[in-house]
């Protein structure tokens, strides 16, 4: 490879903003008959949304097929609310000094953006709520409690160049529905036009990212906090580094993921993802790292 060739750029980065139209609710976990949602979208969330949208679309039911291709010449970032149509200044969260959304603190950010669902199964003899069946789903609402402003969720899409992907999955962005419980009409957005934007600029307002490596890499300065769930590397302690002070260099909590999948139409989630110890977003170090997007939606650095 000349040098020329390395210093390429191989992928084209295109800013996505949607307006929510209904609730959203992102799974995440469930605590007696409360089910929680996440703050924000996960990379995978949202290419599972466009993969079936992209289904809809072609009047398919490939969606293995479609959601190979996309996750081939694809990559996601996370996606995070904003007040702003433009989706400036999101509401990642950063565990530095104390849990924050952009600029609200916790208690102020699940006041003005969180809400609830109450939802029970009718008993059919009786037609009265089933025994035990009462169930509240945590949801993020899609208008912002104290002001009944709009929210906007935003994040990017990196495409690559010369892509072989037959399907035209900015339309399928038009008829994104995200997240779960969408039987009850949950997680429909409205998308505003897809912006291209040069990597001169920075992602989120914060981060420089390249785009002349195999996956797009993304470049955290010290003290700013991870855009997604960082994978921990295998051969190296929970904390990363090479003594008994560097559980100082990374501020914020861990989390096991497991994804449930879907390889069959007929049985939805019944496919369970190897575990992986990651920080999740929002965690931050106090060295500069540069996070490589991996093709599996979670973020990579050696250094960590």
């Amino acid at each position: 490879m000349n040098t020329s060739d390395k210093h390429s750029q191989l992928w084209n980065t295109f800013k996505i903003v949607f307006r929510l139209l209904s609730p959203l609710h992102i799974g995440y976990k469930k605590m007696r008959n409360i089910q929680y949602t996440r703050r924000y979208v996960p990379a995978k969330t949202l290419w599972g949304a466009l993969t079936a949208a992209t289904a809809r679309t072609q009047n398919s039911r490939e969606y293995n097929a479609i959601g190979g291709s996309l996750k081939r010449n694809l990559r996601f970032s996370y996606f995070y609310l904003s007040e702003s149509r433009s989706g400036s200044n999101p509401l990642i969260p950063d565990y530095n000094k104390c849990l924050k959304f952009g600029g609200y603190s916790k208690v102020e950010f699940e006041r003005k953006f969180l809400d609830s669902y109450a939802s029970t199964a009718l008993s059919p003899d009786y037609n009265s709520a089933k025994e035990e069946s009462l169930h509240e789903i945590e949801i993020l609402t899609h208008y912002i409690k104290d002001t009944a402003s709009p929210i906007f969720l935003t994040g990017y899409i990196f495409e690559k160049q010369n892509t072989d992907n037959p399907y035209p999955w900015q339309d399928a962005l038009k008829l994104l529905q995200i997240g779960g419980e969408r039987k009850y009409g949950f997680g429909r957005t409205e998308s505003i036009a897809p912006e291209q934007i040069k990597n001169t600029e920075k992602l989120f307002d914060m981060f420089k990212f390249t785009l002349n490596e195999l996956n797009p890499k993304i470049i955290v300065t010290r003290a700013y906090p991870f855009p997604g769930h960082v994978v921990i590397s295998q051969n190296k302690s929970i904390h990363g580094g090479q003594n008994k002070n560097d559980s100082e260099k990374i501020t914020g909590e861990t989390e096991i993921l497991v994804f449930r999948e879907t390889s069959e139409a007929n049985k939805f989630g019944s496919d369970v993802s190897d575990p992986v110890v990651t920080y999740c977003p929002g965690c931050s170090s106090k060295f500069k790292v540069e996070l490589e997007i991996l093709e599996n939606f979670i973020l990579s650095s050696n250094k960590i």
